[in-house]
């Protein structure tokens, strides 16, 4: 009986949905369903579309998920039907072979509508003790000229049969009348202040309105509020003014109950900012790192920092096989001679070189880490990691990646290193000099991690030396760079502003998660766990370690 109300249960919460959509709009409802029984798995997928235009005509299956996709309404809901009977008979065979009734170990339903995209989901189900999904992500495919690609993270539902109950749903539409789909949120007492400090968009943002990091777009909070009718609920103060005591950023703190920030432009709370903002209870990273916060004084304060995770993980992988490449075949000297009008092949040969057999090595293969590590094994290199967490072996023999127990070891061995861990007080200053010295001589770095991550000066003085051939990547410290930063005028450097993460598509992503966490700490739901760092005076997160990273900043000069 309690497997027949599960299934009762999802599919009038399907039905909801799909007759709450406007008949205007356009949109894409996605339904995931895992679940473990012992040695057993299941996994199921429905992706469901209409309006052609906007949707690509290919959708692919992926392990062991079953896609269908339509744009008939009757087709649709057999398939709906078709794959809970499905589930239904999975459960009640395997429960049976096991002798277990209805005992099982977790079911977890996902269900989420997007306007526009398809998204497809690669699942793996482990056998062992729990069932989990290991990467989500989105691929369109058309023959338009606009073609798109989009990854997200995927919106759980956490489903007991002890207790049929979702801990959150994220629900989207394109229709301005799509307020009926948006959770109802509990009242609060007073207008709650909201600090956004976001990067200054000038031209481009007020013409792309998809610039939605800018402080001219605001993460799309100000359309969000008005459709949600929390004007009387939230008051948002958005600004790239964050430097100084006398900034709008200072001046808003000790009225802020939010504080949003980025790390292409970080608003740095550290233990004076904090001590300052008496009102502060949730502190949001518009993206992925937050090493912005002081985690240790948030930790004490009760503040709940939270993030993004996922949303960009992709880009900045992109950005790191990019920046990889300009460093071992020597693009950037090759492209000032063609804007400078000369023609000199050897100077460029020189130091130019195949990608192919080189050995590189991430220190870190989480979200970042794995995705570059998956980028790169067509390119027929020799692959190494180190991770405080070890990767599943069948990943490992998959890639066939080399793990080593510490960055020294992997620091000795490889031509190229990638940086993609968090900053925190373990890894800040990681590679310092000792640790430079280490590596092999006329190897490259990129880092896309933190600029706080390397010792400024020693890297430096090894690029000038020639110990290290290059270094590459988008972030630094503080950001943004003064004009003298020693990394923007040293030699043999592929470096960027900080925007690896902030691609138009990663931006459509963490502005949407922005949302939806402003909207669960509204409404006084629990938030997704991959997007805690510190909650309840605990940092969460195993990326993280409690402690302080933001020293040294320059916003009170």
């Amino acid at each position: 009986m309690m497997i027949e109300n599960l299934i009762l249960f999802i599919l009038l919460t399907l039905i909801k949905i799909i007759k709450a959509i406007p008949s205007n709009s356009y949109y894409l409802i996605d339904i995931n369903i895992n679940v473990s029984i012992t040695n057993y798995s299941y996994c199921s997928n429905i992706t469901i579309y209409k309006d052609l235009y906007h949707i690509p005509n290919q959708c692919h299956k992926h392990l062991l998920c079953d896609s269908y996709n339509c744009d008939d309404k009757l087709f649709r809901c057999v398939k709906i039907r078709e794959t809970l009977c499905c589930l239904h008979d999975f459960i009640q065979n395997n429960c049976q072979k096991e002798n277990l009734k209805d005992q099982f170990r977790s079911i977890y339903f996902h269900a989420s509508i997007q306007h526009g995209y398809c998204e497809i989901n690669l699942e793996r189900i482990e056998q062992n003790d729990r069932s989990y999904c290991i990467a989500n992500y989105l691929e369109t495919t058309t023959t338009r000229s606009s073609l798109k690609r989009f990854y997200r993270y995927r919106h759980r539902l956490t489903t007991q049969l002890s207790n049929v109950q979702y801990q959150a749903m994220n629900i989207t539409s394109k229709s301005s009348n799509s307020s009926t789909l948006i959770r109802r949120y509990a009242s609060t007492n007073g207008q709650q202040t909201v600090l956004v400090v976001l990067y200054e968009g000038g031209e481009a943002g007020k013409k792309n309105k998809n610039i939605l990091g800018c402080v001219e777009n605001a993460l799309g909070l100000p359309e969000w509020i008005k459709e949600n009718k929390l004007d009387n609920r939230l008051k948002l103060v958005v600004t790239s003014d964050k430097q100084g005591e006398n900034s709008l950023a200072e001046k808003t703190l000790p009225e802020a109950s939010v504080v949003i920030s980025q790390p292409f432009w970080p608003c740095y709370l550290d233990q004076t900012r904090i001590d300052k903002a008496k009102k502060l209870k949730l502190a949001i990273t518009a993206g992925v790192g937050s090493d912005h916060v002081n985690l240790e004084a948030a930790c004490k304060r009760g503040i709940t920092v939270a993030e993004v995770s996922g949303s960009n993980v992709v880009s900045v992988a992109e950005h790191v096989v990019m920046q990889i490449l300009a460093l071992v075949r020597n693009f950037i000297p090759a492209y000032k001679q063609v804007v400078n009008g000369e023609w000199d092949i050897a100077k460029i040969a020189d130091k130019a070189y195949d990608l192919e057999n080189k050995h590189v090595g991430t220190v870190a293969a989480g979200r970042i880490g794995l995705r570059v590590l998956q980028r790169l094994k067509p390119f027929d290199v020799h692959l190494h990691y180190y991770d405080k967490f070890r990767l599943d072996k069948s990943i490992e023999k998959e890639l066939n990646v080399t793990y080593h127990s510490s960055v020294e070891s992997l620091a000795k061995v490889c031509d190229v290193v990638t940086i993609n861990c968090p900053l925190h007080p373990e890894t800040e200053h990681m590679f310092d000099k000792k640790m430079l010295s280490l590596m092999k001589k006329g190897s490259y770095i990129v880092n896309t991690a933190r600029g706080k991550i390397m010792d400024r000066d020693a890297l430096v003085d090894a690029i000038k030396s020639n110990h290290i051939e290059g270094y590459a990547g988008d972030v630094w410290y503080p950001q943004p760079a003064a004009k003298d930063h020693p990394w923007r005028s040293m030699p043999r450097h592929a470096m960027t502003p900080h925007y690896s993460g902030t691609t138009l598509d990663a931006q459509a992503r963490y502005a949407a998660g922005v949302r939806e966490i402003l909207g669960n700490w509204l409404n006084e739901r629990p938030q997704r766990e991959e997007y805690l760092i510190v909650d309840k005076g605990k940092v969460v997160s195993r990326a993280y370690t409690e402690g302080d990273a933001t020293k040294g900043h320059s916003e009170k000069k």
